[in-house]
């Protein structure tokens, strides 16, 4: 699957300059190891972090659009000795055809293929189990992976102070009253992999292609 470079930058009101050099390197951290946790990132994945007085950004190589499947570890059933007539892998019994069924698949499926090529045979606690294979885990879209990961770098923070200020604008945001904690106001929130924006949301804005020059 094909990779693209990914920007994330929080347009913030002036930071704490003492702080900076932590803020930008822990907001860069925070996400570049939720999206690694979370299979977004292909080997080779460089971030570049950017820090000045009014932004807080990270650019990283290398980030799938949808998360990667990973293998699920095999499922335990039943033991061998139930699951198959004789002990022969080639003639699943019913009680394993009712399991397998359970699993998904219909009654009148060739549950001998299915055994074959869905079923292996493991020792565990000193007998022999059948164990059944899933299928690969679903991968999610980044705009979920993002959105945990731009939420989980700004919890982290090494902010000993937050301030609170009152949203004036945003989504779902009832002016004056919507109430935000963070070290400075933030002003934008932009959100790039490759051309296109991913919509995420945090402080109360959402993420678009527009940054902001210095004074």
């Amino acid at each position: 699957m094909s990779t693209k470079n990914l920007l994330v930058e929080l347009l913030v009101e002036e930071l704490p300059p003492k702080a900076l050099k932590k803020l930008g390197e822990a907001f860069a951290a925070g996400i570049c190891q939720h999206l690694e946790i979370n299979d977004f990132l292909a080997p080779g994945a460089v971030a570049t972090v950017f820090a000045s007085p009014r932004r807080l950004a990270v650019h990283i190589t290398n980030v799938h659009a949808e998360s990667q499947p990973r293998p699920q570890p095999p499922k335990t059933l039943m033991p061998k000795a139930v699951a198959y007539k004789d002990g022969q892998l080639t003639q699943p019994t019913q009680p394993l055809i009712r399991r397998l069924q359970k699993e998904g698949f219909h009654p009148s499926a060739d549950f001998v293929a299915i055994a074959r090529e869905r079923t292996i045979v493991e020792m565990e606690n000193g007998k022999e189990v059948v164990k059944y294979r899933e299928d690969l885990a679903a991968g999610s879209k980044l705009l979920v992976g993002l959105e945990g990961a731009i939420e989980q770098a700004l919890a982290k923070l090494p902010t000993p102070k937050l301030m609170s200020y009152q949203l004036e604008t945003g989504p779902e945001v009832r002016p004056g009253w919507t109430t935000v904690h963070f070290v400075r106001p933030a002003h934008g929130l932009v959100a790039l992999h490759g051309d296109v924006v991913v919509p995420i949301s945090a402080l109360g804005l959402t993420a678009g292609r527009s940054t902001q020059g210095h004074r």
